[in-house]
């Protein structure tokens, strides 16, 4: 339990800083499209604040886990 537990909080670590960077406008995504680039920026952002908000009650419930033991 202990290495999924800090698998997880490292997970963590790299998106907060994933998020960081593209909320900042420090990295941008492009996808290419038949009529060139476009910004998908924003949609990758939501996604990845998605993930951390999910990977933060994951990591409560292996807390809450790991309390109860």
């Amino acid at each position: 339990m202990s290495d999924g537990l800090k698998w997880a909080r490292r997970l963590r670590l790299d998106l907060a800083f994933e998020i960081q960077k593209l909320d900042s406008g420090v990295r941008t995504v492009t996808d290419m499209t038949a009529n060139g680039p476009v910004d998908v920026t924003s949609q990758v952002l939501a996604a990845q604040q998605e993930r951390f908000e999910q990977l933060e009650e994951m990591i409560a419930g292996f807390d809450r886990d790991a309390r109860a033991d």
